[in-house]
């Protein structure tokens, strides 16, 4: 997608012994396994109720949704496509 550059790491179900989100218990796995503190780490996807475990721990959470909808989430960024993530790398809150 030509966003990888963009991360230290990537995880997925698979890394997780095929335990999904919002399943709590992976979140503080995922923190304890890439060795970072909440802060330092961004968690990006498309459906807000899998945001919320990792806003908690205190990761930087990116909501990513076409169209703009309520949500009970707060994510630190909402964006139309995951791509727009690329243009995000310089800003603040990312570094």
């Amino acid at each position: 997608m030509g966003i990888s550059d963009c991360f230290d790491g990537i995880m997925d179900i698979e890394a997780f012994g095929w335990r999904c989100k919002p399943c709590a218990d992976i979140y503080p796995l995922a923190q304890e396994r890439i060795r970072a503190t909440g802060n330092d780490i961004v968690f990006v996807d498309d459906r807000a109720e899998n945001l919320e475990p990792g806003r908690l721990l205190g990761w930087r959470t990116v909501l990513i949704q076409p169209v703009a909808q309520p949500t009970a989430c707060e994510p630190y960024l909402v964006l139309p496509r995951l791509l727009d993530l690329r243009n995000q790398a310089d800003a603040s809150w990312f570094v």
